[in-house]
């Protein structure tokens, strides 16, 4: 599926920066929480993939959302199951499946690389 509209991401992530010896020194950051959201410009938002283990939701699992209506079974109000998401795989999946445009041509190599960063001592929760 290529988008036929402009496509915007955007990102709410909650840390924290803790003490941790690993392989990549004294500190490390820990995952609190995400929002990856995709959305077509001016239409709304396409998926939703989330992840916030305190607050008023009893939902604390990693989950999806997606908001339109998928026949023949509404998943629109669903929370589907899956395991954590990093930015660089929704960036990804924007990119390869729904036809967002990369702002560089080595965007692959650049994603690979901070998403090794990325989750390098990596803490959740």
């Amino acid at each position: 599926m290529r988008a036929r509209q402009a496509l915007s991401l955007r990102f709410v992530y909650d840390y924290a920066i803790v003490s941790h010896e690993g392989r990549t020194g004294r500190w490390a950051v820990q995952t609190l929480s995400y929002i990856y959201k995709i959305q077509l410009v001016g239409a709304g938002n396409i998926i939703e993939f989330h992840w916030h283990p305190v607050g008023r939701s009893s939902v604390t699992w990693p989950h999806v959302h997606t908001p339109a209506y998928t026949a023949p079974v509404d998943l629109s109000r669903a929370h589907v199951p899956m395991g954590h998401i990093t930015p660089q795989a929704v960036l990804r999946f924007a990119i390869d499946e729904l036809g967002g445009e990369p702002l560089r041509d080595d965007w692959r190599a650049v994603r690979d690389a901070t998403e090794r960063a990325y989750l390098a001592d990596r803490i959740w929760g």
